[in-house]
């Protein structure tokens, strides 16, 4: 997840910004400052998927990533 000005600072940093606030509420809709929606997220993760699918359709594939990014694959593909 691209965090924008986010990145880099601790929670704690974090706590008394209401952008961050927004975005832990709301991550499906809410943008970090200068980032990423997760919106974006599962879309950059969706279109790397089903490229890997098209390359090796029938071999198998492991993809290795951070919780947030399987998270939003793992909503969508179960709607």
């Amino acid at each position: 997840v691209d965090f924008g000005a986010w990145t880099g600072r601790s929670f704690e940093d974090l706590a008394d910004d209401a952008d961050w606030r927004a975005w832990n509420a709301a991550r499906a809709f809410a943008r970090a400052p200068g980032g990423e929606t997760m919106g974006d997220v599962l879309g950059r993760m969706a279109s790397r998927l089903l490229a890997l699918r098209r390359e090796a359709p029938a071999d198998p594939v492991v993809v290795v990533s951070h919780a947030e990014p399987i998270r939003a694959v793992l909503l969508a593909a179960l709607g």
